[in-house]
This record gives structure tokens, sequence and C-alpha cells, in this order.
């Protein structure tokens, strides 16, 4: 006789406690959002539906997907997206997955963005675009904004456009992706003195850091997004020396900063001429985006 088919509680539970084993740090939510994505459902929608058998074909591909990240692979990269505010972005290992602390400088930047007088166009800079969450949601987010998104990964812009074509040709005409490192292909495109916000997400781990990394950090996103150096700051170190030549007097620079770093951006942003420099913290308490104005 056949076996009876796993319920949706029984495979949960298997999963967690499996997990749990594996050194999973959040076992029963990422068996939760594994099964939801495999199920086709929303994660509390499983609540309703813990006595439901589970066809056989989805208990294997809950299986293989649990395996890959019992070995550590993000489970954003297991499902093929991570939401940032509130819309969903592909990603996969050839790009950073958008965290939540990500969220404060998009949200800053069009704040900031709102308050720039005229209704002429807004133009930014993303430094470090990777799946173009931050260069998309702001031209999303602020009708005059015009965006160059740069990376130094070709891999990474491919994911970055692909995402792109989500938001429609309003959002997709007003954001340009370009190759190259930090602000080296500004040059020439007319923007020198007229960048009103320079935002980065820079690699800012240290080389001591990123030995310490959690494996399904080190083992799977991609390094050159991640480390920057002996120091972690030396992205940083860069964006406000040579973004002194495009951000206008009165713009802004908004970069993202590792635990601990403020007060060393801060230093950094000051000996560069920047002034009004004000940190914001993010969900844990932690000062973690730096805003400078170009003097």
């Amino acid at each position: 006789m056949a076996d009876a088919p796993l319920t949706v509680l029984e495979l949960l539970r298997r999963a967690e406690g499996w997990f749990r084993e594996q050194g999973v740090s959040s076992p029963r939510l990422d068996a939760e959002v594994i099964l939801a994505d495999v199920l086709g459902c929303r994660r509390l929608d499983l609540y309703l539906r813990f006595d439901q058998p589970v066809k056989a074909e989805n208990v294997t591909t809950f299986r293989e997907r649990s395996r890959d990240r019992a070995r550590g692979k993000p489970v954003a990269y297991l499902l093929g997206r991570r939401e940032f505010l509130s819309r969903s972005f592909a990603v996969d290992s050839r790009v950073l997955i958008p965290r939540p602390e990500t969220e404060i400088l998009v949200e800053e930047a069009l704040r900031r963005a709102a308050a720039i007088d005229g209704d002429g166009d807004v133009h930014v800079v993303d430094v470090g675009a990777g799946s173009g969450a931050i260069a998309l949601s702001v031209a999303a987010g602020c009708s005059r904004a015009r965006v160059v998104a740069i990376d130094v990964s070709a891999a990474a812009l491919e994911v970055a456009r692909a995402n792109a074509a989500a938001f429609g040709p309003d959002v997709v005409a007003r954001v340009e992706f370009v190759l190259g490192d930090l602000l080296a292909p500004l040059a020439g495109r007319g923007l020198e003195g007229r960048v009103d916000l320079l935002l980065s997400n820079p690699p800012y781990v240290s080389d001591a850091e990123y030995a310490r990394l959690p494996r399904d950090v080190k083992d799977h996103e991609p390094e050159l997004a991640l480390r920057a150096g002996p120091r972690g700051t030396e992205l940083h170190e860069r964006l406000f020396r040579d973004g002194v030549a495009y951000v206008r007097p009165g713009g802004l620079v908004l970069v993202e900063v590792g635990a601990g770093q403020a007060a060393e951006v801060r230093a950094i942003a000051e000996t560069n001429g920047w002034g009004e420099v004000v940190t914001l913290r993010d969900f844990q308490g932690i000062e973690r985006i730096v805003v400078a104005r170009r003097v």
C-alpha cells in the first residue's frame, strides 16, 4: 500500500527540525517561505492548510530547495526574488540581495528629491546598481528623477535591466544602466556640477569581517559587492573625493555604511569638504546611512 501523502504541517515540521540541525538561523520561517512559494500561496495561508496533503511533485521540489537552503543558499536566491519597498526584484548569485536597511536610503533620497525646488529634472546617480533596487525605486517614486545607475559588474547590470522591464516604459526611459568603476563612467556626460543626489550602497565589508561572514552570505553572494578592502571604507573615500566634481553645490551624497563605520565616514566626508553631515539609524538603532551636503 502506498504511503499517505505528507501534509503541509508534516513537511514544515520535518524541514524545521532539519534546518535546526544544519544551523539555519531562521528554520521555521525559511521552511514556511519556501513551501509557500512551492505551493503558490502566501505564507500566512499555510496556517489554513495544515492538514492539506501535498502533491508528490511539490514535495520533491520542496525537498530539493530545502537541501539547498541547508547548504547555505539564501532563500532569496532559492525563490529568485526579493521584496524591496513592496516591489519584487529578481535576484540571483550575480547580485547582492537587497536588505531592509537600504530601503531607508531610498526613502530619504525620495524625501530629499521632493524638496528640490522647480519642476525640472532631478539628476540622480546610483553607484553600485546591483539588482537595480535603488535606481528603479527612486525613479518610480520621483517622476522628475533621471538616474544614471553604475555597476562594475556586467552580470549585475543584466539583472538590473531585466528588473527595469517590470517597471514600465516611463521608468525605463528615465534610468540608464552603465558599466564602469564608481564615478568614472560619468566623465563626458555633461553632469559635472549638476548631480542633485549621489546615492550608493557600496561594498563596505573589511577583509577581516569578510572572513567571518555567515556562510549563506560569504559562500553565495558576490564578493565584489561585499568586500571593500582592509578598512571597509575604501569605496566611501573615493565617492566623497570624486563626487565633489559632479554633485552641484547644495546637492547631496547618501551612502550606506557598515556597523561602526558612521563616524569614520563622517570624517571622510568632512575632510573632503562636505558639510551638514547627518546619519540615519536602521531598525536596530545602528547608524546606517550617512547624508552629506556639497558646500
